[in-house]
């Protein structure tokens, strides 16, 4: 494996990648220290200590990958995905109930404004039609969220389309209402899909959260083969 600093990443999947074969398909240590190092192990090596030498060249990798600007990148995309892929579900799920409440539903526990009334408002003094399917909010994506210091808490715009009550179709930009994703349902209906969607399928997943894994899995695996190669 080449030290250097734009490879770090490329060291440390090809190491755990090993170690996780090595003790999967149950290959033995000294063989491969042998071809990785170029170094003659010799069979004699105790598995104690060939665990050891691993879970150190393990544990060197991953502190020479979270200090390099490959990991420094890695986290930055993921950051993004995450952001990204947060603010389009939240403006999803604030859609929906934006529209159940137009066509007359309950209201919705993550605004403050009483849809219902603001939305027979607006049927009755926009020129909108009365009835409840008269009126509807088209979903603008994440375009339409303008967060505060956090992403649970800001403004959404509400654009409305409908028709009045001779047919004529009718659209207006309506106003920014403010949200507040306070309870933990309504975080949690964007959370999961959030992490999932970030987690198969984007290109953090690779650039970010596959070193990670692949590291960590590697050096429980080392550390529980020294530790039973111990007792």
């Amino acid at each position: 494996m080449d030290d250097d600093e734009g490879k770090a990443r490329r060291n440390l999947v090809l190491a755990s990648t090993v170690v996780l074969l090595a003790a999967w398909l149950e290959l033995p240590l000294p063989g491969l220290i042998e071809k990785v190092t170029s170094l003659k192990a010799g069979e004699s090596i105790s598995p104690a200590r060939a665990w050891a030498a691993v879970l150190a060249v393990l544990v060197y990798l991953v502190y020479r990958y979270d200090f390099s600007e490959e990991a420094a990148k890695g986290r930055e995309t993921l950051k993004q995905a995450w952001e990204a892929a947060l603010a389009d579900l939240i403006a999803g799920l604030l859609n929906r109930h934006l529209n159940r409440a137009a066509r007359g539903g309950r209201d919705s526990p993550h605004f403050d404004h009483k849809l219902r009334e603001y939305f027979a408002h607006q049927r009755e003094f926009g020129g909108y039609g009365k009835g409840k399917g008269s009126l509807q909010v088209p979903h603008a994506g994440a375009a339409a969220i303008k967060m505060e210091t956090t992403p649970w808490q800001g403004t959404v715009s509400v654009p409305l389309q409908g028709s009045s009550d001779a047919g004529a179709t009718r659209s207006s930009s309506g106003n920014r209402l403010p949200f507040n994703l306070s309870n933990r349902v309504g975080r949690a209906q964007v959370i999961v899909p959030a992490a999932l969607l970030v987690a198969l399928r984007s290109k953090a997943t690779t650039s970010a959260l596959a070193p990670v894994v692949l590291s960590m899995l590697a050096v429980g695996v080392a550390v529980f083969r020294l530790t039973s190669a111990l007792l």
